[in-house]
């Protein structure tokens, strides 16, 4: 079966910001695992906005660097991948330079439509394909197309369900959301979203949409290498002779990172506990960070509990995880979580929100507790901290919840989804 996969997310693998979110490491763990699956004949096509971040990292990835692109850009529109490239480097500071920002944008996408009549889509017209976006709309040359079959991953309805999300309509979230149909076919990363989905987008076919639980990569795994983490400590500037509560977020209002923090610091105060800090990583919205950090300056001598790790390496979170005295991740809003998923798989007694899809990944593999309920989790707080062997049980439970979700588990269901699709239509 030949799978064409978008990769154009992919484009925003250098990156060290908010940009490598969930939503991304989903895209990259599935792209590797099709390329692992038998089923699959995997061909490549990535937007113009990306080609060449995606291409200027493939040197040094060999799992992309021969995998076909079955879309040809011509050279002038190469050129103009390398000016999305370069804009994508600079971040306008005021009006003015975003307005010249804005107006080299423009120029840009005047030129890829001027030269995209060169462009060539190198597809045999007597095959049928499948075209997979782990993200965006599906782009309008495959949509035009009868002869490919059109998957997209659904990952959350966050801008539309959730209050103060203010995305433009411009967005890759709303071009998906307006494109959604009744002819195209769709999978689901949990129940949840299925559902959510279902109630929101009526104009999608409800036999259409299948439910593929995100997996977890084997890199996460309890690490309890000593040595690792001294040196991670460092590196994060984390104390060596405290224990740490971990939570990996992006550093946004939906994750509820300010209610666990004021909760967190009145834990150690009420129980007069001198030993623990609170370790916060992952990428931030700009127009949140200044609130987050206003909140630990007005903590006054308590603000060095709070520690900022900023963007943690890939090669650094197992360890960080399986030392840590628990995970939280208390979102108030999720399609899957994957975070939490990451955390039990790495033996963290985790404390999750008991809403939306996270009961789903969690199960009995953690504490699940209301995203707005401060003495629960406080109490949580507490029991594992004074516990051992409450704790070691609850690590115990993650890491076998965990083991239910696999990147393998959830490709081969797709490609179960996939196959039979296919051949309905070859009949």
């Amino acid at each position: 079966m030949k799978v064409i996969f978008d990769a154009t997310v992919l484009g925003n693998i250098a990156k060290k910001n908010i940009s490598r979110s969930g939503i991304f490491f989903s895209a990259y763990n599935l792209f590797l695992e099709m390329l692992q699956n038998e089923n699959f004949e995997v061909l490549l096509y990535c937007d113009i906005k990306s080609l060449y971040a995606l291409k200027k990292y493939s040197q040094s990835d060999d799992k992309l660097r021969d995998i076909q692109n079955i879309f040809l850009y011509s050279k002038p529109n190469q050129w103009v991948s390398y000016g999305f490239y370069l804009r994508s480097l600079f971040f306008p500071k005021n009006i003015v330079q975003m307005f010249f920002a804005k107006s080299f944008t423009l120029m840009l996408l005047i030129l890829k439509k001027i030269f995209s009549v060169f462009d060539t889509l190198a597809l045999d017209k007597d095959e049928y394909y499948v075209f997979f976006s782990p993200m965006e709309k599906i782009p309008q040359i495959f949509k035009d197309n009868d002869r490919i079959i059109k998957f997209t991953l659904l990952h959350d309805l966050i801008p539309i369900v959730c209050e103060g999300y203010f995305v433009s309509k411009k967005s890759w979230f709303y071009q998906l959301f307006n494109s959604l149909n009744s002819e195209d076919y769709y999978f689901a990363n949990s129940v949840y979203t299925k559902e959510d989905f279902i109630k929101h987008c009526p104009q999608i076919d409800p036999h259409k949409i299948s439910v593929a639980h995100l997996g977890v990569n084997e890199n996460f795994y309890p690490d309890k290498n000593e040595r690792k983490n001294h040196l991670i400590r460092e590196k994060y500037h984390i104390p060596k002779d405290k224990k740490y509560i971990f939570s990996l977020c992006s550093i946004e209002p939906r994750k509820n990172v300010i209610f666990i923090v004021e909760n967190f610091i009145e834990f150690i105060k009420q129980n007069e506990i001198q030993d623990v800090v609170f370790v916060l990583a992952g990428g931030h919205w700009e127009e949140f960070i200044q609130k987050l950090e206003d909140k630990i300056h007005n903590l006054g001598v308590y603000k060095n509990k709070i520690i900022r790790a900023g963007y943690v390496d890939d090669g650094d979170l197992s360890n960080l995880y399986s030392h840590s005295l628990c995970s939280v991740y208390l979102s108030v809003y999720e399609g899957f979580g994957l975070p939490a998923l990451e955390a039990m798989s790495c033996g963290a007694p985790l404390i999750a929100s008991n809403v939306t899809s996270i009961p789903e990944v969690v199960g009995d593999g953690g504490i699940l507790i209301s995203p707005s309920d401060s003495l629960a989790l406080k109490e949580a707080f507490k029991k594992i901290y004074l516990d051992s062997s409450f704790a070691q049980e609850l690590s115990l439970k993650g890491i076998n919840q965990a083991k239910k979700f696999s990147w393998k588990k959830c490709v081969q269901e797709m490609a179960e989804r996939m196959k039979a699709v296919l051949e309905s239509k070859c009949l």
